[in-house]
């Protein structure tokens, strides 16, 4: 993400909140193109939806306590 240019990068982002890596529902195209100005539109982009990435957030803590069938 940090290629597109939205004035910070993964170093201030890691030193002010310590998240070492970003992601999105949106398609980095989306970004680029509208800087998400207006993110009532942003529901209509997102690649996924909100349920969509819970179950992915879910699946990935079950598998890291290897609770994962």
């Amino acid at each position: 993400m940090e290629e597109l240019d939205i004035g910070t990068d993964d170093q201030w982002i890691l030193e002010r909140v310590g998240i070492r890596s970003r992601r999105t529902v949106l398609p980095l195209d989306y970004i680029r193109e509208t800087r998400n100005l207006d993110p009532t539109k942003a529901l209509d982009a997102a690649v996924y939806t909100h349920a969509d990435t819970g179950r992915f957030a879910a699946e990935m803590a079950c598998i890291r306590m290897r609770i994962h069938s």
